[in-house]
């Protein structure tokens, strides 16, 4: 926090807003995994504005993503989906693919929280299979487990199954996966 905070304020000094704007948005981040979800919003809001300024789109996306993320352990679903939504449309514009994989994920996990399992399971397929297709295996090691849930909450056992399998497909060493498939295949 001390190392972040010197560095903003040299870059104020500094005037290097795109500077500024990265350690907001790397400030957030650290107050949101503290549990600190208003300073988290602060910051990412802060960050937005400085890149809304130097019109830096994939920036502004990377943003929205957080901020939805935040807003949605908040329960603050309305602002969340915003976000998200905005988030979502720039990853079109830009077409970003692993953005949009990332940004859908994100919707997935907002709508599984607010107990939208359907929609949930919808939002969360599209970035399994844009990860999928990507072959990001990072990505298929984060989507898939919340999948898996939404599957379950929908008694959709087989279909679980079947995207454990794809999973492993992209990411056949992830521990997470592994385990997530023998606990599935264990019935």
């Amino acid at each position: 926090m001390d190392a972040f905070q010197r560095s903003y304020d040299l870059l104020v000094k500094l005037e290097d807003q795109r500077g500024q704007a990265m350690v907001l948005n790397s400030l957030g981040g650290v107050f949101q995994r503290q549990g600190k979800f208003d300073d988290a919003v602060d910051a990412f809001q802060r960050s937005y504005g400085l890149l809304v300024k130097l019109e830096d789109q994939r920036g502004q996306a990377m943003v929205l993503n957080s901020l939805g993320g935040v807003f949605r352990r908040q329960e603050k679903f309305d602002e969340a989906f915003n976000a998200l939504h905005l988030s979502c449309d720039i990853g079109e514009k830009l077409n970003d693919k692993r953005h949009l994989a990332m940004v859908h994920t994100s919707m997935g996990n907002a709508l599984l929280s607010k107990g939208d399992i359907e929609e949930a399971a919808i939002e969360l397929r599209k970035g399994f299979e844009i990860d999928e297709k990507l072959k990001n295996r990072r990505g298929i090691s984060i989507v898939t487990p919340p999948l898996i849930k939404a599957f379950s909450r929908l008694n959709q056992h087989n279909q679980a199954i079947i995207y454990c399998q794809r999973a492993l497909s992209v990411a056949p060493n992830d521990k997470r996966l592994l385990k997530l498939y023998n606990q599935l295949t264990e019935f």
